[in-house]
């Protein structure tokens, strides 16, 4: 007959158990789905939210061209797909083409970084917010559309992205931060918004055959070196 510190023992064993499972990634990856070769994470079950992720990072494991699903079901449920994860694309370097749809609203840092097959890009209006990085080093990109629902060009957001020849930036947007689109070497015309206020420290450093810059007077400060290494 087991006695109550038997019982416990295997309470304490069980709980053990299950946090090593958790640490682990196993009781997480329950909440990863796959829908036509795109992970997704149901990070909010309460709200019924769902962002694009990785499986594996680091594993290149995105190829080829990618629709990211607005919303997805599971088990009967729809889950709107609202983000797309930091690192969720990272140095997928045989990613070709990806469709956002416009239920996103936000794009993690590093989220793109190092696809360097990806020759073009589209951010919905929907899109929001930007993290760090977010395409650095997509050195194929050689076509950018910003849509009107982002604020910020973060740090390094477009940096050497070494295909790009133009960027129109539009009024949303109020500041481009430090590096946003430093190494762009074939980067030749830059429209910038008429609300941007600031612009980053080398923001446009290297960009070595840019040509022509429109610059609004809404613009108050620029950042040291910012277009330093320009033609």
């Amino acid at each position: 007959m087991k006695t109550n510190d038997d019982i416990m023992n295997y309470v304490r064993t069980f709980l053990l158990i299950l946090i090593g499972l958790a640490y682990s990634g196993f009781i997480s990856a329950y909440t990863i789905y796959e829908r036509n070769g795109v992970y997704y994470d149901l990070y909010d079950l309460d709200n019924k939210l769902a962002q694009v992720t990785y499986y594996n990072l680091n594993s290149g494991e995105y190829y080829g061209d990618k629709t990211i699903s607005s919303s997805i079901e599971v088990n009967g449920i729809t889950y709107i797909v609202d983000r797309i994860d930091d690192n969720a694309f990272l140095n997928c370097n045989y990613l070709y083409s990806v469709s956002i749809p416009n239920s996103v609203t936000s794009i993690g840092y590093s989220a793109f970084a190092g696809c360097e097959r990806l020759s073009s890009v589209s951010i919905p209006n929907s899109v929001t917010s930007i993290g760090q990085g977010a395409f650095k080093g997509c050195s194929a990109m050689s076509s950018l559309t910003i849509g009107n629902g982002v604020t910020t060009i973060a740090n390094k957001l477009f940096a050497r992205c070494s295909s790009l020849k133009e960027v129109t930036i539009p009024s949303s947007v109020t500041s481009i931060e430090d590096g946003a689109f430093s190494g762009c070497t074939a980067l030749m015309s830059v429209t910038i918004g008429d609300n941007v206020t600031s612009i980053g420290e080398v923001a446009f450093n290297e960009c070595s055959s840019l040509t022509s810059v429109s610059i609004p007077i809404s613009v108050k400060s620029i950042g040291d070196h910012a277009f330093s290494d320009c033609i």
